[in-house]
């Protein structure tokens, strides 16, 4: 079988498997080293950096998480979680 006549099949088990799978929030209690650990509802989290607060920090390094913020977590399918924005920056 070549890729021309090959079927359309679904994506690749593993790419559809990291997918997002949730989002919640939570409060930073410390970062290290680019892991951020955040407490939410469901308790304590270590979580990284997503893609577009990693941009987001090269271009302004004061954009990153501190202790305090109150942060967005995205946790993907697969198991590892990211904070993907500030929501609430403390003063």
């Amino acid at each position: 079988m070549t890729a021309e006549n090959a079927a359309p099949g679904p994506a690749h088990p593993r790419l559809v498997a990291s997918g997002p799978a949730g989002e919640r929030t939570g409060t930073v209690v410390s970062v290290r080293l680019g892991v951020v650990h955040v407490v939410g509802e469901a308790g304590p989290v270590r979580a990284s950096l997503g893609a577009d607060l990693l941009a987001r920090i090269a271009q302004d390094p004061s954009a990153a998480p501190r202790r305090g913020d109150r942060v967005l977590m995205r946790t993907w399918a697969d198991g590892p979680v990211t904070v993907e924005e500030v929501l609430r920056r403390v003063p």
